[in-house]
């Protein structure tokens, strides 16, 4: 590519950059998004802090084959699954 054209695309917002220069053509960083495309990419490199809160999450079956689910977490760590019918 023209140096001209990367120090362009280099100057272009985040999106086109991501896109264009980076050929990271699912980038999309729109405000309305329930996560950020760069929050989702760092899952897989981020270092959590190991936490001693206890929760309970459960996905609830309403019609149909689907079943009911209940985890037992541990900061981010499930360590009791229960599945109902």
């Amino acid at each position: 590519m023209p140096e001209a054209y990367i120090e362009q695309l280099e100057r272009s917002d985040e999106i086109t950059k991501q896109r264009l220069l980076y050929g990271n053509f699912d980038y999309d960083d729109t405000p309305g998004k329930l996560f950020r495309w760069d929050e989702i990419a760092d899952l897989f490199t981020a270092n959590v802090e190991p936490s001693n809160t206890v929760y309970i999450t459960c996905d609830v079956a309403r019609l149909g084959e689907d079943k009911t689910i209940i985890i037992v977490w541990k900061g981010l760590n499930g360590f009791d699954v229960r599945t109902y019918q």
